[in-house]
């Protein structure tokens, strides 16, 4: 329904930058983009503005703020720090019934993008903690949407650009990995409920594809020697790969 030449969006419980419009969309148009973000801060309550003397900024092709977002640096998945012009958004739906919707289609906008700026300067308060926020909220299956998502980008770069498969591979199994190093390390559910899930993950590892190790292993052959090491011991038992990564973490896998 919206008219209007620019696209933004914002969260109900978070909050601006007096200025985060205004600066944003100058530089959008001094610089020809059609994507730009800026830096948020993690908030608890409501701070002061900080003052606006100028910032820098980092100017990225498609292909260069993709990778950015794949290494989760800058130009990152969430769609409220950002502002777009209105063509490189249209016609892009989000997905319906999901929660993580973000990862569905933030990195589809990149691809229409010829030229995307991320401005140094904190345009958006990101309210942390917040009650009945999704963030907040107990773990469910609706939470594994994030990991269909990054499948189904993968699919999507293979068509797109398939120069950048590597790295979509790459943080698809970081993304797996790193869900669970954090349910073995901080989990603290009930053993049912925290097995469900660690399950999942763990299924998802043990069925990573060749071509996905092999980017992995060109990214860092320590880390894929890792994540090998992983999956042996998740095979032996799901029980010994949790008790070596818990008391023996530091020495294996630093």
């Amino acid at each position: 329904h919206a008219t209007g030449e620019y696209i933004a969006f914002l969260d109900s419980d978070d909050y601006l930058h007096h200025c985060a419009y205004e600066i944003m969309i100058h530089h959008m148009e001094t610089l020809g983009a059609d994507i730009v973000e800026g830096e948020y801060w993690k908030v608890t309550d409501q701070q002061e503005d900080r003052e606006y003397w100028g910032c820098g900024v980092d100017i990225c092709t498609r292909n260069q703020a993709l990778v950015k977002m794949m290494r989760w640096e800058s130009f990152d998945i969430s769609v409220w720090n950002k502002v777009y012009k209105r063509e490189t958004v249209e016609g892009i739906d989000f997905p319906v019934g999901k929660i993580h919707e973000d990862e569905f289609w933030t990195y589809k906008t990149y691809f229409r993008a010829k030229k995307l700026l991320h401005v140094y300067f904190p345009v958006y308060y990101y309210q942390q903690q917040r009650s009945g926020s999704i963030l907040a909220t107990a773990f469910s299956e609706k939470n594994y949407h994030s990991t269909e998502a990054l499948l189904e980008r993968i699919e999507y770069v293979k068509k797109n650009a398939p120069e950048l498969l590597d790295e979509a591979n790459i943080s698809f199994l970081t993304h797996i990995y790193f869900h669970l190093q954090n349910f073995v390390l901080n989990e603290k559910r009930p053993a049912k409920e925290w097995e469900k899930y660690f399950d999942y993950y763990a299924k998802m590892l043990l069925e990573v594809p060749d071509d996905i190790m092999k980017s992995y292993t060109a990214l860092s052959k320590r880390k894929a020697t890792k994540v090998r090491y992983s999956k042996a011991l998740i095979r032996i038992s799901p029980k010994l790969f949790r008790f070596v990564f818990k008391k023996i973490e530091k020495r294996l896998y630093q």
